[in-house]
C-alpha cells in the first residue's frame, strides 16, 4: 500500500505539475491574446481612419471633376463668344471697308459732277460776259474775237444793272451733300 500512496503521490504531484503549467501556459496565452487584441484595436482604429481619409480624398476628388467639368465648359462657351465677337467684328470691318469705298466713290462722283457744274458755269459767264460786249461794242469789225476775261470791258458792262435785286447764291441738294461728305471724310482722318 506504501507503494500505491507513493505511486498516487507522485500522480498527484505530476498532475499538479501539469495543472501549473497550464495555468502559465493559459496566463501566457491570456497576455498574448491581450497584446493581440489591442493590436487588433489599434488596426482597426487604423483602419477606420484611412477610410475616412479616403473617403475624403474620393469626395475631394469628385469636387475636382465638377470644377474641370464646369471650366471647361466655361471655357467652351467663352470660346463660342469669342468667335462669335470675332466673326461679328470681321463682318462689321469688311462692311465699313465696303462703305468707305462707296464712299469715295460717291466723293469722286460728286467732284466730277462739281467740276462739270464750274466748267460749264465758266462757260456761261464767258458767254454773258461775251453778250454784255457785244452790246458794248456793237461795232467791233467783224471777225475781231473779243476775250471777255482779259479784255477791259467798261465797267458799265461788267456791273449788273441796278434795277436787278442782288441774289444770294442758291446751294444745290448735291452741293450741300458734297460738302457733307468732304467733311465726314475728314472727320474720320
Amino acid at each position: 500500500m506504501a507503494d500505491a500512496k507513493a505511486e498516487t503521490a507522485a500522480v498527484i504531484d505530476d498532475l499538479r505539475e501539469r495543472l501549473q503549467k497550464a495555468e502559465l501556459a493559459a496566463e501566457e496565452a491570456r497576455k498574448q491574446n491581450a497584446v493581440i487584441q489591442a493590436r487588433l484595436d489599434d488596426a482597426n482604429k487604423e483602419h477606420n481612419s484611412i477610410e475616412e481619409s479616403v473617403h475624403e480624398h474620393q469626395e475631394r476628388l469628385e469636387e475636382l471633376e465638377n470644377e474641370k467639368k464646369e471650366s471647361l465648359r466655361q471655357r467652351r462657351e467663352f470660346e463660342a463668344i469669342y468667335e462669335a465677337e470675332r466673326a461679328q467684328s470681321m463682318k462689321e470691318k469688311e462692311e465699313l471697308q465696303v462703305r468707305e469705298e462707296e464712299l469715295r466713290e460717291t466723293i469722286q462722283r460728286l467732284k466730277e459732277t462739281m467740276a462739270q457744274k464750274e466748267l460749264r458755269g465758266e462757260d456761261e459767264r464767258r458767254q454773258s460776259i461775251s453778250r454784255a460786249c457785244m452790246l458794248c461794242y456793237p461795232l467791233a469789225p467783224p471777225g475781231h474775237v473779243i476775250d471777255p476775261l482779259r479784255s477791259e470791258l467798261p465797267k458799265q458792262c461788267l456791273s449788273k444793272p441796278r434795277s436787278r435785286t442782288v441774289r444770294t447764291p442758291v446751294i444745290s441738294p448735291t452741293q450741300r451733300l458734297f460738302s457733307q461728305l468732304i467733311s465726314l471724310g475728314a472727320a474720320e482722318r
